[in-house]
Formats: structure tokens, sequence, C-alpha cells
């Protein structure tokens, strides 16, 4: 089927560093052990994306409590409040926020099902929920792009986080299909 897009899952779980008001149980982990609240958690990729197209990427089933996925300049993320470029989920809708302020409440969220990626897609950053364009951001990215990620409740955790660039190869796709990121 060529021309046909799939949502393809990069390997590689992100090397997490600047982790705060949580513990890392390994590569793209954190569990919260701060209080309740956003602004006292979080970690950023110790990889960082220099140019080009580059996602910070949830999977589905990764957690079940408020969070926030997203792409920064800073590797230290501790809530939305900083981040240039954030997907936040706050228990029922997701949420798209840009250096700390509101852009879009972008409607029903479900973490179990959905797939969540902030990405710069030829030189946009593009906010998706299972593959599907929920906005796309009129601020262009500035570089270095570090992915970064929060939990709002204590004991929550998240897993699975990833960074990814374009150029990386991705498997799973059909033969002769176009891989998306």
């Amino acid at each position: 089927m060529s021309g046909v897009a799939y949502i393809v899952e990069p390997s590689g779980l992100a090397a997490l560093q600047s982790v705060v008001g949580a513990t890392s149980s390994g590569p793209g982990a954190i569990t919260k052990t701060a209080a309740d609240g956003w602004g006292n958690c979080g970690a950023a990729s110790v990889r960082s994306v220099a140019a080009g197209d580059c996602a910070a990427y949830l999977p589905a089933g990764s957690c079940a409590s408020p969070f926030l996925v997203g792409l920064d300049r800073d590797a230290s993320c501790t809530g939305y409040g900083g981040i240039d470029f954030a997907l936040v989920y706050n228990g029922t809708v997701a949420l798209i926020y840009q250096a700390g302020s509101l852009v879009l409440n972008a409607g029903a969220m479900n973490p179990a099902t959905d797939l969540i990626r902030v990405a710069v897609e030829s030189g946009v950053v593009n906010y998706r929920k299972s593959g599907a364009l929920l906005y796309a951001s009129l601020v262009a990215p500035t570089f270095p792009l570090y992915a970064v990620c929060a939990l709002q409740n204590q004991g929550s955790s998240l897993t699975g986080f990833r960074i990814f660039e374009a150029a990386e190869v991705l498997s799973g796709a059909p033969a002769g299909s176009v891989a998306r990121i």
C-alpha cells in the first residue's frame, strides 16, 4: 500500500536527565515523589535534537494520571509554565500550552488508547493524538530541543517516554509504506 501513512513506534527509550521531584527506574520512566501539583516534578531527555524533524512521544497506556509531554530548549522541566511546546493531559482533556500559555483545549483524551506526540514536522510544531492533528503551532521552534515530561500527582508513573529524529530508522510499517513520526 504505497503512499499510506502508518504511525510507527520508534525504538529507544529516552535516557533522562534533570529528574526533579521524581525517581527514574530507567530510560523513559519516572515516578513522582513530590507533592501533588504542577511545577515540582519533571525530567528531560539527555539527547537533544540540533535541527530538523523530531518528536517527543508517549505510547498509549504509558500513564493514566495527569501528565505533560513536550519539546523545550531547556533541559529542566517541572511543569507547563515555561515549556516551549507542551501537551498536557489534565485527567479528562488534552490541553496545548506554548511558553506557559494555554493555546487550545483539544478535547477529550484517553491515555489508555491514545498515542501522544509533540513533533517538529517540516519546521512546524504539530501536536498529535493517535496520529490525528490537534494543532499546528504558529510559533517556529528554536533548537536544540529536548523531549520533556512531567507529572501532577504524587505516586503516579510515566513509562515509555521517547525522543526521536526523523532520520532514525523506524520499523513496523508494511513494505513500501510511508513511515510517519
